[in-house]
């Protein structure tokens, strides 16, 4: 592509980029629900497109996201989302940089850790797997929930076993709560004694919160068989001390157990 070609392609994507802002900046406060559901639909739209739009439309999108340091956090994640789609080798370093560095905004780290997964899965996974593990100083990160997600997310897609991290942070007592719920619903997904032990304990433990252990009873339901799901349930409710946690478990019996 000659000189003139180049520029051409690198002034439509900045016009592409220019709709994409438009697209992102949220629909007013006063905006009626069909304008809300419009806009929506026109920014998923619009997102989806651009996340294929190759390499030139994600370096202007890159180059808008630095222009744009003080604008709506909206239109930030918008533009760092497709920057890490259409130009992911150029994009990483720049995501590992804002989830690792205190100092940004939450809600864009988060987004940042959510991108990183797609763009360098692996990456990803080693550096969320030490914030998770602990082996990493828990400073101030974006919310724990979010990163596990993206560890999740960065796992499946390189093909890995789940179940020992998702088994240690369920049963990490100070874990964020979220995060634990987080691990034990994905543990609900993916049936292995590891995980079912790990389920087995939150579901029994008698300093847990009760909703933590409400939704481990529910994934060791969705990964154990019937036969030997019924006995575990009926032995925990022999020994439960918490009326409101005994109607629980008689109410899981009474629909799972004949």
């Amino acid at each position: 592509m000659g000189e003139q070609g180049a520029t051409g392609a690198e002034s439509a994507a900045e016009l592409a980029v220019l709709d994409l802002i438009t697209a992102v900046t949220p629909a007013s406060a006063l905006a009626t629900p069909g304008e809300k559901n419009a806009w929506f639909t026109r920014r998923e739209e619009t997102l989806l497109r651009m996340r294929s739009g190759g390499k030139a439309v994600g370096s202007a999108a890159l180059r808008a996201f630095h222009r744009h340091s003080k604008d709506l956090l909206e239109i930030r994640i918008g533009l760092l989302d497709v920057a890490a789609h259409a130009t992911p080798e150029e994009t990483t370093p720049l995501l590992v940089e804002l989830v690792e560095t205190y100092g940004p905004d939450l809600g864009l780290r988060a987004a940042a850790s959510r991108f990183l997964a797609v763009t360098d899965p692996e990456r990803a996974r080693v550096l969320i797997e030490g914030v998770l593990m602990g082996t990493t100083p828990r400073r101030t990160w974006p919310p724990l929930e979010q990163l596990f997600a993206a560890w999740l997310k960065a796992v499946e897609t390189l093909g890995l076993d789940p179940v020992p991290v998702a088994a240690r942070v369920a049963t990490d007592f100070e874990m964020e709560p979220a995060a634990r719920h987080a691990a034990l619903r994905a543990l609900g997904r993916f049936p292995s004694p590891v995980g079912q032990s790990a389920l087995d304990a939150v579901m029994t433990e008698s300093i847990g919160n009760d909703y933590a252990r409400r939704i481990a009873a529910q994934s060791l339901r969705a990964t154990m068989p019937v036969a030997e799901l019924c006995p575990r349930l009926r032995q925990a409710l022999e020994r439960e001390a918490d009326p409101r946690f005994q109607v629980f478990l008689a109410d899981m019996i009474e629909v799972d157990c004949p």
